[in-house]
């Protein structure tokens, strides 16, 4: 039989991993422009400006985080510092100038979707719909 000190320290255990996971999926329902620019470059961190600037748009009308990839990339923490300055001046430009989405919420990539979708507008890899 385990003793209880076994059995302590295996419960601290699988709550650490619980809790791990719970927050690698946890998006907030309020984001923050931090959030956001780290959803860009989980998104696009191998895309132009200008692919930035359309995903910034795109989650700019969204409103919000939920089931948006780049957010909970892992990637996101090994992207240079050129990359999240990139993605900042990318969710600040989206900030002043008109959307170019005409609304658009949604994305998605040129292989996911397909060369036969009805998207609102084409930037970089992306479709926005």
């Amino acid at each position: 039989m385990l003793k209880d000190s076994t059995i302590v320290v295996l419960l601290i255990v699988v709550f650490i991993f619980s809790v791990k996971g719970f927050c690698e999926k946890y998006t907030p329902s309020k984001p923050l422009p931090k959030d956001y620019v780290r959803a860009i470059v989980g998104e696009a961190a191998n895309q132009s400006e200008d692919t930035m600037v359309c995903i910034a748009h795109a989650l700019r009308n969204r409103g919000n985080l939920k089931g948006v990839y780049g957010y909970t990339a892992k990637h996101v923490w090994t992207e240079s510092d050129a990359t999240w300055g990139k993605a900042w001046e990318a969710w600040t430009i989206s900030g002043q100038e008109p959307d170019t989405l005409h609304g658009a919420k949604n994305f998605g990539s040129l292989a996911d979707l397909g060369d036969n979708f009805k998207a609102k507008a084409l930037c970089g890899d992306f479709y926005f719909y």
